[in-house]
């Protein structure tokens, strides 16, 4: 994790002191059928106007995403450099209109060997095609900073996260992770407090 922890550093070009722990899971084949995800931003809804498009894509990342593949995988499909872009018309119609189309030019299917990590913006487009018959144990992840606030705050806390303040789950990170687990709550804390403000 440590040396994780330093490439996201210098991805970003922050502190360790500045990063904030937001997502860490495994992705798994399915058993039983074949199973995809559909063209999309993870920050940006696919009816969103260009005009929204390009204020939303001007708001600093803050963050960096990353898969590691426990077993040789090529279940990732993205499209380089659309992370920094508008959709183009033909982008645009296959997100709203026909998500899991293999057609999508430009698109590009990212082969990992066992132990190999890519990282990306989350803004890129990209989407997941899962076969029952290929084995896949992939550590799916992302870290921000502490200067994202609310911008991250918008992006990650959709999953909800309660499950993360139990102490016992704390007591499952290595004490590199301390640092950016305690930002992380403390950022969440700090919305909540904004969302009862509000009310």
């Amino acid at each position: 994790m440590v040396r994780l922890s330093h490439a996201v550093c210098e991805i970003l070009n922050v502190k360790e002191n500045e990063l904030q722990l937001e997502l860490f899971n495994l992705l798994i084949n399915p058993l039983e059928s074949d199973y995809e995800l559909t063209w999309h931003r993870d920050a940006i809804s696919p009816e969103t106007s260009d005009a929204e498009e390009i204020e939303r894509l001007k708001i600093p990342h803050y963050g960096t995403q990353w898969n590691t593949a426990l077993y040789d995988e090529t279940c990732l499909l993205v499209v380089p450099r659309s992370h920094n872009r508008v959709r183009t018309a033909e982008e645009r119609r296959i997100t709203e209109h026909d998500p899991l189309s293999q057609q999508m030019p430009g698109q590009l299917r990212v082969h990992l060997c066992a132990g190999q990590t890519v990282f990306y913006n989350n803004n890129i487009l990209h989407r997941a095609a899962y076969s029952k018959d290929s084995k896949r144990a992939t550590l799916h992840a992302c870290i921000g900073t502490t200067t994202g606030g609310h911008h991250r705050a918008e992006n990650i806390f959709q999953h909800g996260l309660e499950w993360m303040r139990e102490e016992k789950f704390r007591r499952t990170l290595p004490e590199s992770m301390f640092g950016p687990y305690d930002n992380l709550i403390r950022l969440a804390d700090q919305e909540k407090a904004k969302a009862a403000e509000a009310h």
